[in-house]
């Protein structure tokens, strides 16, 4: 089963998990949205415009995860 899948099934009675389960969804969104851009630059030739953006969002988005 895909990851959004089960995490847009999931319930829990727990506030802890429910809680630490909404902080992870901005990251795992920004993961995503790199990943479509990086996959545009490379489509378009560009392949060291989309390490720097992995890169970038490794110290930036992720770093703070």
């Amino acid at each position: 089963m895909q990851f959004r899948l089960w995490y847009d099934r999931y319930e829990t009675s727990s506030a802890t998990f429910t809680s630490y389960m909404q902080r992870f969804d901005v990251p795992h969104q920004a993961v995503h949205r790199i990943a479509i851009q990086a996959k545009e630059l490379m489509d378009g030739g560009k392949m060291s415009s989309a390490k720097a953006l992995v890169h970038d969002a490794e110290n930036t988005i992720l770093k703070a995860c």
